[in-house]
């Protein structure tokens, strides 16, 4: 029926629209996974040919910060002074997108390099977020690689800073943290984060590797700024940034004087790009369409040397590669993504922006819809393999 009315109804827009989302919703509800064993995707090393020198980063700890909804064109000299000077003083990277949405998806799926197809919400109310622990419990029984598991082997002490309570950390803890400070009564704003992000650093120990991360949520869509005001502090998508801005600022110059300074690598990134709201487009004069555009990747050590780098538009299933690389540390694995120091061609799937069963390949910088069931065949598998 979804079908006959999209035929029927195709050149009507919000009938489209609507008839696109029963259809998205029923696909969903009736797909069921089909388990295989990974086997296709397996590798031997995380990274190949690399041309990044890890002589001063080898072994070093790593805090890494994931801003919520972040394209990269929010960043400016006037409204993210900090993050624009960080820039100037790190690697980072042009033409790096998203490859996935939203949260749940992006964190897990940047950490194990791949995708997954049940997100936070949906419409059956089977989300992550909508779902108690014990069947959180069942989905992550059989557990994949991911970055903290990884790093966890190789004696590092992970740690998930989060600003939520509830589902949202029996989630993080199975993705392989060790340890997920959370809050306890109330979602915290970036000022209290970015306070107990430094906290969390300053009560490692000298001799001892860590992997800290954290997610700051307040530019969340929807939320306004706690704190800090942009100007008339009438534009709430520039408050925002503004404020989380201000407060990155104050954890960086603290970051400076830190005693774990010198053998801690600070990497800025976001779990996704900007949602394409009407109003954010217009603030930010954006020509973004769907849930996916460039978005920042700055990884900082006073040892390396800045640099702009160009990603060709590939996707961030690189990251967790990209941090081994950056460590020298390249165990077997099932990634998707590779290295983004890695002399290789970029995959299919390094191009891929995939949200359930919409799926869109980057030409260039154009984002093209194609037929999931058709050409996305090897994300397919991975959800069979990944489970959820």
């Amino acid at each position: 029926l979804a079908l006959i009315l999209e035929f029927v109804f195709k050149n009507t827009f919000p009938i489209h629209a609507m008839i696109h989302s029963i259809k998205k919703s029923y696909i969903q509800k009736s797909y069921q996974l089909v388990y295989n064993d990974g086997s296709e995707f397996q590798k031997k090393y995380a990274y190949k040919k690399s041309n990044f020198s890890n002589k001063y980063t080898k072994n070093k700890n790593i805090i890494l910060i994931f801003q919520e909804g972040m394209s990269s064109n929010v960043i400016s000299p006037d409204l993210t002074p900090n993050i624009y000077s960080f820039i100037q003083e790190s690697i980072s990277f042009n033409n790096y997108f998203n490859h996935t949405a939203a949260t749940y998806r992006g964190i897990n799926g940047q950490l194990m390099s791949g995708f997954q197809l049940l997100g936070g919400y949906n419409k059956e109310n089977n989300g992550f977020a909508e779902i108690n622990k014990s069947s959180i419990d069942e989905k992550f029984s059989n557990p994949k690689e991911s970055l903290p598991v990884i790093l966890a082997r190789e004696g590092y002490k992970t740690i998930f800073v989060s600003p939520h309570f509830g589902s949202f950390n029996d989630y993080i803890r199975h993705i392989g943290f060790q340890s997920v400070l959370s809050a306890e009564k109330m979602n915290l704003e970036d000022s209290v984060m970015y306070d107990k992000l430094f906290e969390s650093l300053e009560l490692q120990k000298p001799h001892e590797k860590f992997f800290i991360v954290t997610y700051l949520h307040e530019t969340h869509l929807g939320l306004d700024s706690s704190d800090k005001k942009y100007k008339d502090g009438k534009n709430e998508y520039l408050n925002k940034w503004y404020n989380t801005d201000y407060h990155f600022g104050r954890f960086l110059k603290k970051f400076k004087t830190s005693k774990h300074f010198d053998n801690t690598i600070l990497v800025f990134t976001t779990d996704h790009a900007s949602y394409p709201s009407v109003d954010f487009i217009k603030t930010f004069n954006s020509k973004s369409k769907i849930f996916a555009d460039n978005i920042p990747l700055i990884i900082y050590n006073k040892n390396i040397q800045p640099e702009k780098l160009d990603a060709k538009h590939s996707n961030s299933l690189r990251l967790a590669p990209t941090l081994l690389n950056i460590l020298d540390i390249n165990p077997p694995n099932h990634f998707l993504g590779h290295s983004l120091f890695e002399e290789t061609k970029i995959d299919k799937e390094e191009r891929l922006y995939v949200e359930g069963f919409d799926c869109y390949i980057n030409k260039n910088g154009e984002f093209v819809k194609i037929d999931f069931f058709k050409e996305c065949n090897t994300v397919k598998r991975f959800y069979d393999y990944n489970g959820f």
